[in-house]
């Protein structure tokens, strides 16, 4: 899967420097969509729940320490627009992709127990029940819920809302941060870049905090503390004072590193491995309609009211609200 996921998004990135009209434009990025679903976030992660039980919340925030090393090349991708353009930015970032990404893709495995391991590296009262070679996984994976009465618990819905609005979150400021900065705040692309890069690069630290505290404490403790981190980045970047706006970028890659790579880990604390993927993929065709929903909110309040602050403070209500849901987010009896 992960290898599939990322020919799309490579190819759909080399194929965006050959467009020449808006519906090619929209099909390669939904190719691009596509891809990066495959091959990232969620599937990385189902193959750290079936790998790490003990120090899971530390496997996941490892894992995502890529998304914050990544925002440290957002100054050199400015760069690369600045200064050879976005069509060969694009070529060279889809080859960089399938150059760097199809290697690594190798080294996964879906779970250890087809290779006669249990998770945190124990060896298994009994042997593995299918073949490596064959690349099928024939064995009941540990217990826990089904997908179906997963569903039936308040507290998938709650987690998933939770995390839903820190996405809603996530995906505006991705698509908007860098125009708000440059049209709203006055910087050049160049300095909003560097927001980013510092944002993304403090994700970092803040990944290493909440995988070390989501394995020593209440993960959902941890989660409120980065929704209510959330708002007050937010308040922070409406004042659009450029020292303050350094403290929005501080605080949101701290949080955001900190409360990410727990949101699937809580879900597999509440709900086992057994159809862990299932209900990951349940919860995702709603936190994916979050990620849609984030830009569209800020993208179109700006065009009716003629800046992004508003649009950023109906973000910090939803970032309320998720951590609300994750105070009311009980873990199930029966589990």
């Amino acid at each position: 899967v992960v290898r599939i996921g990322l020919v799309a998004f490579g190819v759909g990135f080399i194929l965006m420097s050959k467009i020449d009209s808006v519906v090619a434009f929209y099909a390669v990025f939904l190719l691009i969509a596509v891809g990066s679903a495959l091959g990232g976030f969620l599937t990385v992660n189902i193959v750290l729940v079936n790998w790490f039980e003990r120090r899971r919340a530390q496997a996941m925030a490892f894992a995502s320490m890529g998304n914050g090393f990544s925002g440290l090349l957002v100054p050199f991708i400015a760069l690369g627009l600045t200064t050879f353009g976005w069509r060969d930015t694009a070529l060279y970032s889809g080859i960089l992709v399938l150059l760097i990404g199809l290697p690594v893709s190798h080294l996964i495995r879906h779970a250890p127990e087809p290779f006669g391991w249990a998770p945190d590296g124990a060896r298994p009262t009994m042997g593995p029940r299918s073949s490596p070679q064959s690349g099928a996984t024939t064995i009941q994976l540990a217990g826990g819920l089904s997908a179906s009465e997963a569903l039936h618990t308040s507290s998938f819905w709650l987690l998933t809302l939770g995390h839903t609005s820190a996405l809603v979150l996530i995906s505006a400021l991705g698509a908007h941060l860098i125009p708000y900065l440059v049209q709203d705040v006055q910087m050049s692309v160049e300095e909003a870049a560097r927001v980013v890069a510092m944002l993304t690069g403090l994700s970092i630290a803040g990944q290493i905090v909440g995988g070390f505290a989501g394995d020593r404490m209440d993960k959902r403790t941890v989660a409120i503390i980065g929704m209510v981190g959330h708002t007050l980045a937010l308040i922070l970047l409406i004042t659009g004072d450029p020292t303050l706006i350094l403290g929005f970028a501080a605080l949101q890659g701290i949080c955001w590193g900190m409360r990410g790579p727990l949101m699937m880990a809580i879900r597999a604390d509440y709900f086992g491995r057994r159809a862990f993927a299932t209900i990951e993929g349940f919860a995702s065709v709603v936190t994916t309609a979050g990620l849609v929903a984030g830009p569209l909110i800020v993208g179109s309040m700006a065009d009716a009211f003629g800046n992004y602050r508003l649009g950023f403070g109906v973000l910090a209500i939803a970032t309320i609200a998720g951590s609300v849901a994750f105070a009311a987010a009980r873990r199930p009896v029966a589990v």
